[in-house]
């Protein structure tokens, strides 16, 4: 399935692949206002039953809020992290509805464009590139048992590829009660020509950064995300995992700034369960849980 759109400002594209699987766990979309963008990607973790229908109500729930919000969104980080906590809550009520409770859990990766800066937030292993002037300038860090060993020195880059506990994350949507630990990239003005692309690990866990770049310097935009996702799963053939992919291609910032030769801060920031308390205590998110519960009711049953 692939689906693109352009406007003045921007191009997004979005493809997702069932790979060498009996089901498809993935779930994506782009959702458009008439002063921003949201680009959003989830993940069902396998191993746990409905990983399909906690990713399908990760999207959903961002989506509503997002298209749901009135006006434009004054602090888009905070809008990021009282969000994701919501769709922890609705993830997990989703699963206590079913008959047996279940525990699903997914990924979730999630970028808003507004006043031409982009603003991120994620959980798990699903991630996010910053490409510009045909480089990766940012990535987002892995909610991992191996990324953690990484940044701690204590394994390599290629080591972490066949570690044993590869697949292990420290943090997802769903599962504990306990809100997950969020981690929020610092707003980022984009420049012309920028690409943000979002995946999950069945894309970034077979192509290398640099296959990635090659394909959007050469191709389209929709071009490039249908042959990324295509060589992965031809190089990960017969255990390919499902490959989806965002793209958002900026062309012009919306007031007409030239391009500039500064690099962007692209640290990232994690949010602590203690840290989201505060945050309206989820009262507003109650709504939106009882609602997601019931447009996935009739899915639910299916289970």
């Amino acid at each position: 399935m692939t689906k693109t759109n352009s406007t003045s400002q921007f191009e997004t594209s979005l493809t997702n692949r069932l790979g060498n699987r009996d089901s498809n766990e993935d779930r994506a979309d782009i959702f458009e206002k008439e002063d921003a963008v949201m680009l959003v990607l989830a993940d069902g973790m396998g191993g746990y039953e409905g990983g399909d229908l906690a990713a399908q109500a990760v999207v959903s729930t961002l989506g509503k809020r997002f298209t749901d919000y009135k006006g434009r969104i004054n602090d888009v980080q905070d809008f990021l992290t009282q969000t994701i906590a919501a769709t922890h809550q609705t993830v997990i009520e989703m699963g206590k509805r079913q008959t047996p409770p279940i525990s699903p859990r997914s990924t979730c990766i999630v970028c808003i464009v507004q006043d031409g800066e982009a603003s991120w937030a994620h959980v798990g292993d699903s991630r996010l590139y910053l490409i510009r002037d045909k480089k990766v300038l940012f990535r987002t860090r892995d909610n991992s048992y191996v990324e953690k060993l990484y940044q701690q020195g204590k394994i390599t880059r290629d080591e972490m590829a066949t570690h044993p506990m590869k697949n292990h994350l420290t943090e997802c949507i769903g599962g504990d009660p306990t809100p997950p630990m969020i981690t929020r990239g610092k707003k980022t003005k984009l420049q012309e020509g920028d690409v943000i692309l979002l995946c999950s690990d069945g894309l970034w866990g077979t192509l290398s950064d640099n296959m990635m770049v090659k394909e959007l310097a050469d191709k389209s935009l929709e071009q490039a995300i249908d042959a990324m996702a295509e060589n992965a799963e031809q190089i990960a053939y017969p255990t390919s995992d499902n490959v989806t992919i965002i793209a958002l291609h900026w062309q012009q910032n919306k007031n007409g700034g030239e391009k500039t030769s500064s690099e962007p801060e692209t640290k990232e920031e994690p949010v602590t369960s203690r840290a989201m308390e505060s945050v309206d205590k989820l009262d507003s998110a109650i709504g939106e849980i009882e609602s997601t519960i019931k447009e996935f009711e009739h899915e639910l049953k299916k289970s």
